[in-house]
């Protein structure tokens, strides 16, 4: 069972060359059931990013 969570940067951060601003707000769903999207290093977030 999977789940949707809503990622939104606080303040603009650049690194490795990628700016991420306040207005870059995305949906993402996670493989695993989990309540922190965070938990394995945040791969589906860097996938969706990029």
């Amino acid at each position: 069972m999977s789940k949707a969570f809503k990622v939104t940067p606080k303040r603009t951060k650049r690194a490795n060359g990628t700016v991420l601003t306040p207005e870059m707000s995305i949906t993402l769903t996670t493989l695993q059931h989990t309540s922190d999207p965070f938990y394995n290093g945040a791969k589906e977030i860097k996938e969706t990013y990029l």
